[in-house]
């Protein structure tokens, strides 16, 4: 049986063409956007991150996928966009508390955040 990142890695490794077009939520959107520090939870390739990034926000993108945040790191730096990537399983990774001025997360369930207690 696969883990779930073999399992993403798989299928991000099979994809031979990069879609860039933002989750229509956020295109639709936008113009409540303005600043800051986003969080894109379980980013995968980093459309959305990207499209925050270019819309003044520095993006920390996290992803079980290694194959995925290489992609986007290698994107985010050809476009000089300011996108932390890091590659983390968000069922384990424990969240930073109130640091971020928005957090997107698309089609991933948290089974539960887990954050730090202050």
């Amino acid at each position: 049986m696969k883990t779930d990142r073999e399992k993403w890695d798989h299928r991000y490794s099979q994809e031979t063409v990069q879609t860039l077009t933002p989750d229509s939520f956020l295109y639709d959107y936008q113009g409540l956007l303005s600043s800051g520090r986003a969080l894109d939870a379980a980013c995968g390739l980093g459309a959305n991150s990207i499209f925050l990034a270019a819309h003044g926000y520095e993006v920390d993108a996290i992803d079980i996928s290694i194959v995925a945040v290489s992609r986007l790191r290698a994107e985010a730096t050809h476009r000089n966009l300011p996108i932390r990537c890091l590659v983390a399983d968000l069922d384990n990774y424990i969240l930073p508390k109130q640091i971020y001025d928005l957090v997107v997360v698309f089609y991933f369930f948290f089974s539960s955040f887990h954050c730090p207690n202050t």
